[in-house]
């Protein structure tokens, strides 16, 4: 019994070593697998942050790239892309996409701003299908060097308030006004709807001078200086001009005529090379208590178009260009104002395109008030109908033409013997008199209401046609340039 009790004793101690032998195996396993796995972990995890910066190493890589091809002429525009490789495991994307998100798509900055994302990726050649990215988002804005070349036509005319480009005609009746210099190309009527005399006329332009030279307003017709074929001017004219108004003339050459054609309404534009296609508004033949103005997300440049002649009624603003066949104003009131665009880099002056653009005429009816903020391009004339005195133009800004009409007022058109009696009782008073001031005590007033003025505040004019861009890369620069006006690799 003693023998058989201790062989079952020894043979359950050898059990429990056995459990305890496998029982300390499996805890070693255990722990050489946790290790294991602990080891490829933390391998994977710097196989990842090693990923994670070649893909930022990539994304800088493509910032660069992107703003380089940005300051190119070969790049894309908006909507386009650049993607490259920069190693078997490193590439990189850029997308440009026109407009800032971050502000309202409304805002003026928008039409000149970029939004370039750029993506970095890198993939791990020994794990199939792992990669890493890394983003940044950068803005953009033009920082605009040139505008696009004006016709030479047009650039000229830039140095006149008044430019005459064919020669036709010149019709100008008291009381009217053109300030600064003036370009014609034929002889002019001055004042040849009333008086009923040489003398009288004489008499009135000269007494206009002696006033301004006393302090009093300048309401001479033209001031001068005046460019013109002396040799189409009779000497009574020019005389009037350089005696009698005190204005200084230039001799110009007799052919010096400009042939050149309307360009077309621009029924969509580009305001830079590569920039986002925007389509010019469509009007109607008759516009009335309307306003029409440049809207930063559809039409920046406010261009108003149409393939005929468009009447403007009463209540009418306009801010922006109108493009059309012919203008005819018989409203009040009415206003047109160019837009102002960003200055050139180096400038303060408001880039602005013409404010009308005719292939025809710009006729102003009786009665109407027309006011005009910017350049007026017309491809036959300026026609001021005859009309009453309370008609009102007021044009700050330049005019090129073919022909000018500043027809009589209907208060002044009064017949050679009332002209007759009003000379000869001014004659017959004593003292001092100036015929303007008596001929203002009998209701016509010589304060002209139809003028012409360059503007009141320096702009630079800039010209459009069918196809061309408002801005362009500066003949010193690959391409266009562009400011960061904000970097985020956090978004």
């Amino acid at each position: 019994m003693n023998r058989v009790h201790r062989r079952r004793i020894v043979e359950s101690r050898r059990g429990v070593a056995l459990v305890m032998v496998m029982s300390l195996l499996a805890i070693t396993f255990a722990v050489a697998f946790t290790m294991s796995r602990t080891q490829l972990s933390t391998i994977q995890l710097q196989g990842n942050a090693a990923l994670e910066v070649q893909a930022r190493e990539a994304a800088l890589t493509g910032y660069r790239a992107g703003l380089r091809k940005l300051h190119e002429s070969s790049w894309g525009g908006v909507n386009s892309t650049l993607a490259n490789a920069i190693r078997t495991t490193q590439s990189y994307s850029v997308s440009y996409t026109h407009g800032d998100p971050r502000l309202p798509t409304n805002d003026s900055k928008q039409p000149y701003r970029v939004t370039m994302l750029v993506t970095g990726t890198a993939t791990d050649p020994a794990r199939a299908g792992v990669s890493a990215t890394s983003q940044i988002r950068a803005i953009v804005e033009l920082l605009p060097r040139k505008v696009s070349d004006a016709p030479a036509t047009y650039s000229t005319s830039l140095g006149y308030t008044l430019y005459q480009f064919a020669q036709d005609t010149v019709d100008m009746q008291p009381p009217c006004q053109v300030q600064g210099s003036v370009r014609l190309l034929n002889t002019l009527s001055l004042g040849t709807s009333y008086f009923n005399s040489t003398s009288e006329r004489n008499r009135y332009y000269a007494d206009l001078n002696t006033l301004r030279t006393l302090g009093n307003p300048d309401y001479r017709p033209l001031q001068g200086p005046i460019h013109l074929p002396e040799s189409l001017v009779s000497a009574t004219v020019l005389d009037r001009l350089q005696n009698k108004l005190g204005c200084t003339t230039v001799n110009i050459a007799t052919g010096d005529a400009t042939n050149w054609s309307y360009p077309g309404a621009a029924t969509t534009y580009k305001l830079y090379p590569g920039g986002k296609t925007y389509n010019a508004q469509a009007v109607g033949s008759f516009l009335q208590n309307t306003t029409l103005e440049a809207d930063p997300e559809t039409n920046p440049l406010g261009i108003f178009y149409r393939n005929g002649s468009v009447q403007i009624c009463d209540n009418v603003t306009i801010r922006g260009t109108l493009m059309c066949n012919d203008v005819l104003v018989c409203g009040n009131p009415c206003s047109i104002t160019a837009v102002s665009l960003p200055a050139i880099d180096g400038s303060s002056l408001p880039v602005q395109l013409p404010a009308i653009i005719s292939a025809d005429d710009l006729e102003v009816e009786e009665h109407s008030n027309l006011t005009i903020r910017g350049s007026v391009v017309l491809w036959d004339d300026l026609n001021i109908t005859y009309g009453s005195y309370n008609t009102t133009v007021d044009i700050q800004g330049r005019v090129l033409c073919k022909g000018v009409y500043f027809s009589a007022r209907s208060q002044w058109n009064v017949g050679g013997f009332i002209w007759d009696w009003l000379y000869n009782t001014l004659l017959g008073l004593s003292g001092t008199q100036y015929y303007p001031n008596f001929l203002s005590a009998y209701g016509l007033s010589s304060v002209p209401k139809l003028t012409i003025k360059p503007e009141s505040t320096a702009v630079q004019y800039v010209w459009k046609n069918s196809d061309n861009q408002v801005y362009m890369p500066h003949s010193s620069d690959p391409g266009l340039r562009w400011s960061v006006v904000d970097y985020n690799d956090h978004f």
